[in-house]
């Protein structure tokens, strides 16, 4: 006879295992035509349902980019820092983690982050001397974000900049969809039937 308690626990961290995968979206910054403004972008196909966006803290190709780099695509290239005060931030030159998404080729709904400031498309971006730093303040900033699509779509992840063939590096997200009250459901009464099942189990020793 099955065991009901390995039963409800295999459930359980089934599902539970099912919702912790996220999609890992890479975002190369740099492009190599001069003019190009959004680096190389990165495009996704998500099936309907509300999704939620987070910096990725490992597992990622990349930990931010630098916007103005010297020799970009030789030996000798280096991050260009300058302009910074004296905690290594509003630079003007230096390491941002700026990225903007729009939906289904739909550029003029873009939506931009620009770290401290938020989503306002039209701010300068936040630069710092560090890639940490700029990691840790977007991060802080950001938290996490939504969006929702009412039905299968494509979501385009880019590098907002003015020219892109003197970047270096790119951002890398989290995109993990959230699951349905359904699928919720079933976790906690999962997970409950494994508490009750290890509770009779103790009273039984």
């Amino acid at each position: 006879m099955p065991n009901p308690r390995l039963a409800a626990l295999s459930a359980a961290l089934a599902l539970l295992a099912t919702q912790a995968q996220a999609l890992v979206v890479n975002i190369n910054s740099y492009n190599a035509t001069w003019a190009s403004v959004n680096g190389t972008p990165t495009t996704v196909s998500l099936a309907a349902g509300t999704y939620v966006i987070s910096y990725l803290d490992s597992g990622g190709q990349y930990n931010g980019w630098d916007n103005a780099t010297s020799n970009r695509g030789t030996a000798s290239a280096a991050a260009a820092i300058g302009g910074c005060d004296a905690t290594g931030a509003n630079c003007r030159y230096g390491w941002t983690e700026r990225f903007g998404y729009y939906i289904n080729g739909n550029t003029a709904a873009a939506v931009v982050f620009n770290g401290p400031a938020g989503f306002t498309g039209g701010a300068s971006a936040a630069t710092y001397a560090t890639a940490g730093q700029a990691f840790d303040a977007y991060k802080a900033a950001l938290g996490f974000d939504t969006f929702t699509l009412t039905s299968a779509s494509t979501v385009t992840f880019y590098t907002p900049d003015t020219f892109s063939n003197d970047n270096w590096g790119g951002v890398s997200l989290s995109v993990a969809v959230i699951p349905e009250p359904a699928s919720m459901a079933a976790l906690g009464v999962g997970l409950l039937g494994a508490a009750v099942a290890r509770r009779r189990r103790k009273r039984v020793r």
